[in-house]
């Protein structure tokens, strides 16, 4: 049974067979419209690659934050999240938001898994990420989906920093342990992903749709 660090490292190896990386958002939604228009071979192949890598890597994350999962619970969620995304992969009305809605039916199938695991009794309801959201007047699942979108379109240097801090929360010093920079540079580097972020268009525009119309209870 392969760990989550295998994991993620194959998932590097299948990576280099692709024109681009896999947190190049820009260049697979490019690549998602141009199949959409032209359906060459190499375009879908290249989509269903993106596709796997992405969905592997952020399932492997997720099992690797959370040392009480099963491998099985992760390859489930893996394949079901698959299928999903194949069965839906034509409705697209915009090719542009492609890696945003990998992005967010990814999340939301955490998030269902989550929800059923606290239902089931199987683990302390105050530990699970799915708590607050509940409680959250907004959706939290489309916010943090576009909040990882706008990080993919940074610089290159500034992504890892941003969504270690941004996404996962993580403490600096965990964050300098695990890419080998300096706190002071990696607080450099939030600090100019933050700036951009703010100045990000796109992000704004889905912010502000979510403040004007909240959940509703």
């Amino acid at each position: 049974m392969m760990s989550s660090r295998s994991i993620l490292v194959s998932i590097d190896t299948v990576s280099t067979s692709l024109p681009f990386g896999v947190d190049d958002y820009t260049e697979v939604n490019r690549t998602y419209r141009r199949w959409l228009e032209l359906r060459e071979a190499c375009d879908h192949r290249h989509i269903e690659i993106w596709t796997y890598c992405y969905v592997q890597r952020f399932f492997a994350l997720q099992f690797q934050r959370s040392p009480d999962w099963t491998r099985s619970d992760a390859d489930r969620l893996v394949d079901t999240t698959l299928m999903r995304l194949r069965s839906a992969r034509y409705q697209l009305r915009d090719p542009d938001r492609y890696t945003f809605w990998v992005i967010s039916v990814c999340r939301n199938a955490h998030l269902t898994y989550l929800r059923g695991r606290r239902v089931d009794g199987l683990v302390d309801p105050d530990s699970l990420v799915a708590e607050p959201i509940e409680s959250s007047p907004y959706d939290i699942t489309r916010m943090y989906a576009a909040l990882e979108f706008g990080i993919g379109r940074l610089p290159v240097f500034l992504r890892d920093a941003a969504r270690l801090r941004l996404i996962e929360g993580k403490p600096y010093r965990e964050i300098s342990a695990r890419t080998g920079r300096s706190v002071a540079t990696l607080r450099s580097y939030v600090n100019r992903a933050l700036y951009a972020l703010r100045r990000d268009t796109r992000l704004r525009r889905v912010f502000d749709e979510m403040r004007d119309r909240p959940n509703t209870p």
